[in-house]
């Protein structure tokens, strides 16, 4: 069943990104150092409150969990450097789950608590705006997929070197990926080759998905040379 509610808020949040797309170059950093440092203290106060009630804090594994810290780290240092490969991130992140929320309606977090669920909505809303603002204000060129898969191995490595912290890695999506414990539920050993085939091919498509994205955003926007 589609989700209804993650539908009106995905809508409002390209409205959002419509009108605040329209303001001046000043009022628009304002707005975007300003959600950045939300998303960024917002889940820094998540990591310390799990310390302070549980004793145990674990690092972020899951890749939108990854991001929250990254994507506002980078624009908040304005390392541009790294701008595609926040504007990347924060797409797959902030956009990929909507559409699978949207998708899989409330199957995609049936064990979830309603606070949980409300910070998902949160983090991934801003995660989205902040990756959209980074797409629309700068021009990457194809060549930069080099950067985008050297830091998606290097995410993914972290994620192995991790996996015994996270008892199998069960319930934890990245894990679930990575290491196809759906397929192979239902399908067996067999699926494994057509299935690693295409997540291959999904990747592939997600590059080139961006970077046409980035060329629409920016057509009608004098930009000089990609970078």
């Amino acid at each position: 069943m589609i989700n209804i509610l993650a539908a009106a808020l995905a809508l409002v949040l390209i409205l959002a990104y419509r009108r605040f797309s329209v303001l001046n170059n000043r009022n628009k950093e304002l707005l975007q150092k300003l959600f950045a440092l939300t998303l960024l203290i917002f889940n820094i106060y998540r990591y310390i409150s799990q310390w302070v009630v549980s004793g145990i804090i674990r690092p972020p594994v899951e890749f939108s969990a990854l991001a929250y810290f990254f994507v506002p780290l980078i624009l908040l240092f304005k390392v541009k450097g790294l701008y595609v490969w926040a504007a990347y991130s924060g797409l797959l992140a902030g956009g990929g789950y909507f559409l699978s929320v949207i998708a899989f309606g409330k199957w995609a977090y049936v064990h979830y608590t309603n606070e949980r669920i409300a910070a998902a909505y949160f983090c991934h809303g801003i995660l989205l705006l902040l990756s959209l603002f980074i797409t629309e204000q700068s021009r990457f060129c194809e060549k930069s997929c080099w950067l985008l898969v050297t830091a998606l191995s290097l995410v993914g490595l972290r994620t192995l070197m991790l996996y015994g912290l996270f008892n199998g890695g069960r319930g934890i999506f990245i894990y679930e990926l990575l290491f196809a414990y759906l397929p192979l539920r239902l399908f067996g050993a067999w699926i494994l080759p057509i299935y690693y085939i295409a997540l291959f091919v999904l990747l592939i498509l997600s590059f080139k998905l961006f970077f046409k994205l980035n060329f629409r955003l920016n057509k009608k926007r004098s930009l000089g040379s990609c970078s």
